[in-house]
C-alpha cells in the first residue's frame, strides 16, 4: 500500500515554473497519504524549500537532463562522461532508502528511468514535453522511454499523440496539470478600458513568440488603441541578449514605453489581475500551458495560439479565443476585438473561470497521480 511506501521523485530544475509547481502538489499529496517522499533535483534553488515545506526530503544530485546545448559533439561526449556516475549515485540512493517506485517529471530527464531500472524498481515517466527541438532523436528516443517505462502519465492528448509508438500509447494516461483553484476563487475584478492592459507570462525565448506580441500590440497601438502591457518571465542561464532584443524591438515598434518587462516573479497572479486580456502568444505548441489555466481562473479572457494543450483547453470564442500562431496581424486583431466588445469578453473571462475552477485543480492532478503510483506498486508487489 501507498501508506508503507517510499517513491522518489526525479525532476530536472529548481525553479518555479508550471512543471514545478506541480511536483510540490504531488509531492504533498503522497505525504498526506503516508507516503515517505524523496525528490532528487541536480541544483539548489526555489523548489527546494517548497517541497520541503511539503514534507518531502530533497536531494541534490545531477538527474541527467538533455539540454538543448548537448545536441553538440562536445555536449554529448560531456552528457556520456557524466552520465555513468549520476546514475550510480540515483541508484545508490534508491537502494539505500528502499525506494519503492521512481518518478520522473519531465520528458528529457533520464537519469531516474535508468537508476530504476538497474534497481529494478518499477518507473512512471510523466511527460509535461512537445520535443519539437529534438524531433530528428524521436525515432531513437521512443524506443528507450518505451523500454523504461512501467507507465506513461502525458498532461494532454496533445503531448501523447506527438509520440508515435504504440508500446508507449498503451503504457500512457492523460492526467491534465492543475492549479491551486483555491487561490483564485475571489481574485479581483479587472480595470475598466482604456487603457486596455494585456500581459503575457513566461520563460523569454523565441518560441514563446514574446516578439510576435510586441509586434501586435504596436499594431494595436498604431490604429488607435490605448494599451499597457507587462512581460512576465526572463531568460534562461545567461541567454540575456533574447531580452534585451524584445526591449529593442518594443522601441522600434514605438511601444517602448507601454511594454513593461517585469522579469521572474514568483506570484504570477498580481499580474494576471492587473490585466484585461492574457495573450499565449508561443510560436510552437505549448504541451498545456499552467498559467493559461491561471489566468482563466482569474477571471481574464485568455488569447492563445492554437497549437497543443491549448486547444484540449480553450473552447475558441467560448472560453478563449485561438489565433494562428506566428500571426502578429491575427493576434492584433483579437486583442482589438476582445478590447472594444465588453460583452465579449467578459462572457469569455466568465466562462473560463468556471472551467478552470471546476476542471482543473491541482487536488484533482495530484490525486490522480498518486492513484496511479498506488496502482504500479501493488501490482509490482504482487
Amino acid at each position: 500500500m501507498m501508506a508503507k511506501s517510499k517513491v522518489l521523485l526525479v525532476h530536472s530544475s529548481a525553479g518555479l515554473y508550471g512543471a514545478d509547481r506541480c511536483l510540490v502538489a504531488i509531492a504533498r499529496e503522497l505525504v498526506g497519504r503516508g507516503t515517505t517522499v524523496h525528490v532528487a533535483v541536480p541544483e539548489d534553488g526555489a523548489l527546494v524549500g517548497m517541497l520541503a515545506s511539503a514534507g518531502a526530503r530533497v536531494h541534490l544530485l545531477d538527474t541527467v537532463v538533455f539540454r538543448r546545448e548537448m545536441m553538440s559533439l562536445r555536449g554529448m561526449v560531456g552528457m556520456v562522461l557524466r552520465a555513468p556516475v549520476s546514475v550510480l549515485r540515483l541508484a545508490r540512493l534508491i537502494r539505500r532508502e528502499k525506494i519503492g517506485l521512481v518518478h520522473t517529471n519531465t520528458g528529457v530527464t533520464v537519469g531516474g528511468a535508468l537508476a530504476a531500472r538497474l534497481c529494478r524498481v518499477p518507473h512512471v515517466w510523466h511527460f509535461r514535453d512537445i520535443l519539437t527541438e529534438f524531433k530528428r532523436y524521436l525515432r531513437f528516443y521512443e524506443p528507450f522511454v518505451d523500454l523504461f517505462s512501467t507507465r506513461i502519465i502525458f498532461i494532454t492528448v496533445a503531448v501523447r499523440d506527438h509520440f508515435s509508438s504504440e508500446g508507449i500509447k498503451r503504457k500512457g494516461v492523460v492526467i491534465y496539470d492543475g492549479i491551486p483553484v483555491q487561490d483564485f476563487q475571489d481574485t479581483a475584478p479587472e480595470a475598466p478600458i482604456p487603457p486596455l492592459v494585456v500581459t503575457t507570462v513566461g520563460r523569454l525565448a523565441p518560441y514563446k513568440g514574446q516578439d510576435y506580441l510586441i509586434r501586435a500590440l504596436a499594431k494595436a497601438a498604431g490604429e488607435g488603441l490605448e494599451l499597457e502591457a507587462y512581460v512576465v518571465g526572463d531568460v534562461y542561464g545567461d541567454r540575456h541578449a533574447f531580452r534585451m532584443e524584445l526591449m529593442a524591438l518594443a522601441d522600434e515598434q514605438g511601444i517602448g514605453g507601454r511594454v513593461h518587462f517585469e522579469g521572474f516573479q514568483e506570484q504570477v497572479q498580481p499580474y494576471l489581475e492587473k490585466c484585461n486580456i492574457f495573450v499565449m502568444p508561443s510560436t510552437r505548441p505549448e504541451p498545456l500551458g499552467i498559467v493559461i489555466l491561471e489566468a482563466m481562473a482569474a477571471g481574464r479572457a485568455v488569447i492563445s495560439t492554437d497549437g497543443g494543450g491549448a486547444v484540449e483547453i480553450l473552447e475558441d470564442g467560448v472560453t478563449g479565443v485561438l489565433v494562428p500562431s506566428g500571426n502578429s496581424d491575427k493576434m492584433a486583431a483579437a486583442i482589438t476585438d476582445l478590447a472594444k466588445n465588453d460583452e465579449k469578453r467578459l462572457g469569455i473571462a466568465r466562462r473560463g473561470k468556471e472551467v478552470a475552477l471546476a476542471d482543473y485543480s491541482e487536488e484533482k492532478m495530484a490525486a490522480s497521480v498518486a492513484d496511479l503510483f498506488e496502482e504500479v506498486i501493488n501490482v509490482s508487489n504482487q
